[in-house]
């Protein structure tokens, strides 16, 4: 018997493939990141769609429709509804096939495959509505979680698997490190590190996902990205910033033309965390929104130093 292998595979991997065929793929969202290796958008975005390229009429494309790239590239073409032969244009004017029966997630609209549906959690095959549990069944917090959720609800109806099942998985789910994890409550404050937060996207989902005034600590080496695009968008419960890394110096310089707030470069990231104690606020975010290889392996062993911090904080912050 073969099992069921549920693979990540980056757009690194996909510039690459030859045979490389899933069953189901599943396109959860487009952002900028990587420009230190592609040239372009719109080459990073032509090697993520590379994962629909050998897949025949017999496999599934999960998409998600409430994004706006993929709403414009995909479900501008008519298909919200409708599987199977995408055909459409790019701004390019080079053709974009999928073969696959395509289906989508959405948080905000009925479409063909998984949806929020007022407080109801919709699966639509073309041809009936079923329920799959209820929103409050969904425990992760934040919108990225909720899609991510509906893409693997999505998947898992086309891979045939029952409700209850699926609503097992879910109240059994314990997140992974380094995204979003909550690392202690100390002088009336929680830390949570979001080190795989290596792209603005990832890092602006992060604080959507905050519940009240939040220091933010940002800053790691550069991937290419434009952070106006970050600073544009905060939310205001971000009331102050703390920031190191290789690529500090630009973050910083960025978000003093948009942003009143207090901003400030350290040395290290211990500094940022003492920095952040003394702000009072309710949450410390570490969303570095850049990759780690300036002082770090990867982005698992800098979580483990803003563990390491945070967890040998003194009760008494002095």
């Amino acid at each position: 018997d073969v099992s069921d292998v549920v693979l990540e595979v980056s757009s690194f991997q996909l510039e690459s493939i030859k045979r490389f065929k899933p069953d189901i793929s599943v396109f959860l969202n487009f952002a900028p990141d990587h420009l230190d290796r592609h040239r372009s958008m719109e080459e990073y975005f032509e090697a993520k769609l590379r994962i629909f390229e050998n897949q025949t009429q017999e496999d599934y494309a999960v998409i998600n429709a409430d994004d706006k790239r993929l709403e414009e590239y995909f479900l501008n073409a008519g298909y919200i509804y409708h599987g199977g032969g995408i055909m459409t244009n790019d701004k390019n004017g080079k053709k974009a096939k999928v073969n696959a029966d395509v289906y989508f997630f959405s948080t905000i609209r009925r479409v063909k495959g998984v949806y929020a549906d007022g407080e109801k959690i919709m699966f639509f095959d073309g041809n009936k509505t079923v329920k799959i549990c209820g929103l409050n069944e969904i425990k992760l917090c934040g919108r990225h979680n909720l899609e991510n959720v509906l893409a693997a609800m999505c998947a898992a109806k086309l891979r045939g698997i029952d409700n209850d099942a699926i609503i097992k998985a879910l109240d059994g789910f314990v997140p992974p490190h380094n995204r979003i994890e909550l690392v202690r409550e100390v002088f009336g404050m929680r830390f949570f590190n979001d080190s795989k937060g290596t792209n603005i996207h990832a890092t602006l989902a992060a604080i959507e996902s905050m519940d009240g005034d939040t220091v933010l600590i940002l800053g790691g080496s550069d991937k290419g990205e434009d952070f106006c695009e970050l600073f544009s968008a905060l939310p205001e419960k971000i009331k102050e910033i703390c920031v190191t890394g290789q690529n500090a110096k630009k973050i910083t310089e960025a978000a003093r033309e948009f942003l009143k707030i207090k901003i400030a470069e350290f040395d290290t990231l211990y500094d940022c965390v003492k920095k952040a104690t003394k702000t009072g606020c309710k949450n410390v975010l570490f969303s570095p929104a850049s990759a780690s290889f300036d002082r770090y392996k990867n982005y698992e062993e800098r979580g483990r130093d803003f563990v390491k911090i945070v967890g040998g904080l003194a009760d008494d912050n002095s």
